[in-house]
This record gives C-alpha cells, sequence and structure tokens, in this order.
C-alpha cells in the first residue's frame, strides 16, 4: 500500500507557518529537512509532519493559533 505523502507548501500550512520559516528553521538546524524524491522535491509523511510539530511546541515556535 502506497504511504499518502504532502506537498511542501500543503505540509507547511499542516505545521502551521509558511514554506519560508520552514527553510529558515532547517537553515538554523532547529530541525532537519525531510527526505525527497527523485525530481529532488520535500516529500512530507504524517510521522515528519508530527515530529516537526513536536519539535516545534517543545522549542516554543508553534504559532499560537496551533496550540
Amino acid at each position: 500500500m502506497d504511504r499518502k505523502f504532502y506537498r511542501f507548501s500543503d505540509a507547511c500550512k499542516k505545521i502551521g507557518v509558511s514554506t519560508s520559516t520552514y527553510l529558515r528553521y532547517v537553515k538554523d538546524g532547529i530541525f532537519d529537512d525531510v527526505q525527497r524524491d527523485g525530481r529532488n522535491w520535500r516529500i512530507f509523511y504524517d510521522e515528519d509532519i508530527e515530529k516537526i510539530m513536536q519539535v516545534l511546541k517543545q522549542k516554543g515556535l508553534i504559532p499560537s493559533q496551533r496550540l
């Protein structure tokens, strides 16, 4: 069975951050970037999104509407 994945912009919406904020967090080392497909596009699975949200919550970076 194929796993459902999210595109970059859809995953960022689900996480509650803009795409530029996501990229800044990766650049700043807040969390590691996700895996990429054969086209070098980021692919996010549900567990990736949950892990990112947990890290952001621990660091107090989840936007207030997401708490």
